[in-house]
């Protein structure tokens, strides 16, 4: 059921809401994704287990959930060590706690060919994050990436701030010899102007 503060329209227009758990955000958000670009079954089918995973982590309550799912790929943890709700973490939870998604807007889109762009970012404002030094051995050989794109709504950092809408994009390297996936950066399209946003940390 959609908070007091979100409309009917809005609830409607993003039926999956936070609320309903990490577990059942990301099966469903996964079990949505279509492809866009020529992808063969096996491909989608580990890509929506890759992005589940993901997005389960993105909405834990605690940093250290994320730091584990993070560790199960072989990448650094963020922080610094120290409690649970550090302060980096809990500046994100304020934007994506309580986000709300499309689930018939999630694509699967492959960016990166061998190391070549295959997909441009668009014309829109774009906020990119990445973290190769935290992920040495897949930031020196060129992968192939695809990235998980859905429309949300999200919430600015300041305190009171309205909700707003853009376009979250996720995005996993792949290794087609072991089937594995990594996540290498996130991107949240078409953020309005002025507003102050934590981008989801890789």
């Amino acid at each position: 059921m959609a908070s007091p503060e979100i409309s009917e329209q809005i609830a409607a227009k993003y039926p999956l809401g936070a609320e309903a758990g990490a577990s059942a955000v990301a099966d469903e958000l996964s079990g949505s994704i279509r492809m866009v670009d020529g992808v063969d079954g096996a491909t989608l089918n580990s890509f929506r287990a890759a992005a589940r995973d993901a997005v389960a982590a993105y909405l834990s309550e605690h940093r250290t959930e994320f730091n584990t799912y993070l560790e199960s790929m072989g990448v650094l943890p963020i922080g610094e060590g120290g409690s649970d709700d550090s302060e980096q973490w809990l500046a994100f939870r304020r934007c994506f706690g309580d986000a709300r998604f499309d689930p018939s807007s999630a694509v699967m889109i492959q960016r990166t060919r061998g190391g070549t762009v295959l997909v441009q970012a668009g014309s829109g404002p774009v906020r990119l994050t990445e973290r190769p030094e935290a992920r040495p051995e897949w930031a020196r050989s060129p992968r192939d990436s695809y990235e998980l794109r859905v429309k949300g709504l999200f919430r600015a950092y300041a305190a009171g701030s309205p909700q707003f809408e853009a376009t979250l994009g996720i995005e996993f390297a792949h290794d087609p010899r072991t089937d594995h996936w990594v996540l290498v950066r996130t991107r949240l399209y078409d953020v309005p102007d002025g507003v102050m946003v934590v981008d989801p940390p890789v």
